[in-house]
């Protein structure tokens, strides 16, 4: 099985496994959260492949991740990342791709930097025990300040008993770490 051969929801699974590693913080890693803009049509929901929260207080980061198996998905996920990015759902978004793709097919990121989008790197590969990887960022998005609620994702973590940190989620709508 070579990088590009491994399932789309093991990237996602060993993303989340690496995140601690990757974001050097501790994170809750939630998947296809749903997200809908308030008084939107439920048609207009969307599912957000992987979101990281980072518990670190006082300031929690949302992180929403689209993994693509495929380099030519890239457009896809900036269309999804776009639709999240509009909302203001989030402090950083991220497509992630595996290396083995990225390095054939990605001969630039102006992309990236041009719609303030991280690029995510796996490396996997499978070993006696199941799959490893290495997880890089190789292009590092700038932060943007939430300014929504995300009711779906509270309710997803309040599942878990992370009532506390629902809370300090809501107050740092429209708020920076410094500000």
């Amino acid at each position: 099985m070579s990088g590009q051969d491994v399932p789309h929801d093991a990237l996602r699974y060993l993303i989340a496994l690496k995140a601690k590693d990757v974001f050097g913080v501790s994170c809750i890693a939630l998947q296809e959260v749903p997200a809908m803009a308030a008084g939107e049509p439920r048609a207009l929901l969307r599912r957000a492949d992987l979101v990281l929260v980072t518990e670190m207080a006082p300031y929690p980061y949302v992180r929403v991740i689209e993994v693509k198996t495929r380099a030519e998905d890239v457009w896809k996920a900036f269309e999804q990342i776009q639709w999240f990015k509009e909302k203001g759902l989030a402090n950083y978004y991220f497509v992630a791709l595996p290396k083995k793709e990225c390095d054939e097919k990605l001969h630039w990121y102006g992309e990236f930097y041009n719609r303030n989008i991280g690029l995510i790197v796996i490396d996997a590969r499978p070993t006696h025990s199941g799959l490893e990887a290495d997880v890089e960022i190789r292009v590092k998005p700038n932060f943007e300040i939430r300014r929504t609620d995300w009711d779906e994702l509270y309710r997803e973590l309040e599942k878990q008993g992370k009532h506390r940190l629902v809370e300090r989620l809501r107050n740092t709508v429209g708020k920076t770490p410094v500000g």
